[in-house]
Order: structure tokens, then C-alpha cells, then sequence
């Protein structure tokens, strides 16, 4: 007689289902069954399933997936779908605003110092907030965050709009690769994959496959592109498919010059007790930022 395993987890309280081991997930799920899924990942994927599958009102299928004759039966009033619901209207409340600390002092007598900026900034990421349909990706998100317990946001830049754009994935999709002491959760992931399957399509001679998107942080090094024109202060990218540079985007090197005298006389100005010496800036690679 062997002896039985214990897994203390954020998802032991599914436990009971029995959908979480390894061998009943792959059974009662198949997507989770592909090889490219780490094994590691495969509670939380399968309590990801479970939690949708009540949000969907298929909890009775779920229990008929895995083994339970009766399962087909059940009646489903859909009550896990009003209850996140109701969960998500009290944590986002009836608006969401991005707001930047010393805006709302703009218009005081006598005026504030800084309050001007805020509010030009504040200004400025509304109007990406409204582009970007910024309300929507939230309740997309935090929805799936009240449900699942994760949600993601994406921050990534789009050459063609000239702006950063928001994206929200499914938690389900989101594998993060940790390094031995790299638990603390205020400290950045180093890398991070979105992957999904994407199924075959005979008809078009497509085979199975994986979708896989990485980001990695590195260090943000000076620019080296050989696009950089003295005369009109633009940098320009480097297409990597054909080798020569587009104007695909361009940089204005005098604008960040100015931005960062801006900051620097800000910083010379600002009176310091101690001056710890700050980590280089991260940045994301791969195309994206997160």
C-alpha cells in the first residue's frame, strides 16, 4: 500500500474535486494534455478550468467529465456567475479614473508647485486611457481576477500608433519562469512566456501548434542603430526582416534630451538626505513592457 500525497497549495481547497492531479487533469481537460504544458502548471491550469467551468454554469459537465454519471443532471441557476459579479461591482465601484497625486491642485490660488505637470500628465493618460478603452481592460482583468484569483495586464509598444498599448490575457496562458530566490513577489519576473495551443486545421494542410510570446527583462543599454541621422535628431528602426532601416517609427532624440534636462534640474533642485545609489532602469524585451 503506498503512501498517499498531501499538496498544500493556493489550490488545495479544490482538492475535493479531483480534477487537480496530474493524470485527471489531462484526462478531464485534454488541451492540458500537450507536451509543451509544464507539469508544474498543472493544478493552477486545472483549478483555472474548474472555476470557469461554475462561472459558465457547467459544473454538472465537469462532473460528468470526470466520472460522475449523474453529473449530466444537475440543474445550474447560474449563482457563481451573480456572485463575481456582485464582487467586481463593489471593488471597481461605478468609475475608474487614472489620477496623478498634485493634479487637483492645479487651479488653486496661489498655485502649487508641480501641480501644473500633474495635471498635464494627468491629461495626457486619460486620453490614452480613453484610446485604449482603458474601463474595459480593467473589468476584463479584475473579473477574471475575482473568479480565477489572477489576472494580467500587458503593457507592450505599438510602432504603427505610436503609443503603448493595454492588453489583458487569460491567467491560464501565463507561465512564469522563476529563479531559485526569485519569490518575492515585489520584485519583477526576469521572464515570463504567454503560451497557447492552437489547434490543427486539416482542411488547410495546418498542423497543432503552440503559440508562445516571451518577455525578459534586461538592462537598458545606449542606442546603437546605424538609422540615427545627425541632421534631422531621429532615430530610425532597423527592420530585421529585410536589413534596411523604415520609418516604421522614429525617436525624437531632442524631446527626450529636453525631458531629461527637465528631470535632472528637478533632481539637482530637490534637497536629499541620503543619495542611495538606484539600480539601472529595467526594460522588457522582446517587444513589449510589463
Amino acid at each position: 500500500m503506498g503512501l498517499r500525497e498531501l499538496v498544500i497549495d493556493a489550490w488545495s481547497w479544490l482538492s475535493y474535486k479531483g480534477t487537480l492531479a496530474p493524470e485527471a487533469a489531462r484526462r478531464t481537460f485534454p488541451e492540458l494534455g500537450g507536451q509543451w504544458v509544464p507539469e508544474e502548471d498543472l493544478r493552477r491550469l486545472a483549478a483555472y478550468k474548474s472555476l470557469v467551468a461554475y462561472d459558465q454554469n457547467q459544473a454538472g459537465q465537469l462532473a460528468a467529465a470526470h466520472g460522475d454519471e449523474d453529473g449530466g443532471e444537475r440543474r445550474e441557476l447560474g449563482d457563481p456567475s451573480r456572485l463575481i459579479e456582485a464582487a467586481l461591482g463593489y471593488l471597481l465601484g461605478s468609475e475608474q479614473k487614472i489620477v496623478v497625486p498634485g493634479a487637483e491642485h492645479a487651479e488653486d490660488e496661489p498655485p502649487v508647485e508641480g501641480a501644473g505637470s500633474a495635471a498635464v500628465v494627468q491629461e495626457r493618460l486619460r486620453a490614452w486611457a480613453t484610446k485604449e478603452q482603458f474601463p474595459l481592460r480593467v473589468q476584463q482583468a479584475e473579473r477574471c481576477a475575482v473568479r480565477c484569483g489572477a489576472g494580467v495586464y500587458v503593457l507592450s509598444w505599438a510602432p504603427d500608433k505610436r503609443r503603448v498599448l493595454l492588453r489583458t490575457y487569460d491567467p491560464g496562458w501565463y507561465f512564469p519562469e522563476w529563479e531559485e530566490g526569485e519569490q518575492d513577489i515585489a520584485e519583477y519576473l526576469r521572464r515570463v512566456h504567454f503560451a497557447w495551443g492552437l489547434p490543427a486545421d486539416p482542411a488547410k494542410g495546418v498542423k497543432e501548434r503552440v503559440r508562445r510570446i516571451t518577455y525578459e527583462l534586461d538592462w537598458i543599454a545606449p542606442a546603437t542603430r546605424s538609422g540615427y541621422d545627425c541632421s534631422s535628431d531621429t532615430v530610425a528602426a532597423a527592420d530585421s526582416s529585410t536589413g534596411s532601416s523604415t520609418a516604421s517609427y522614429s525617436v525624437t532624440v531632442s524631446l527626450i534630451r529636453r525631458l531629461l534636462d527637465h528631470r535632472i534640474r528637478r533632481l539637482l533642485d530637490t534637497p536629499r538626505h541620503t543619495s542611495p545609489r538606484s539600480p539601472r532602469p529595467p526594460r522588457l524585451a522582446g517587444g513589449g513592457a510589463r
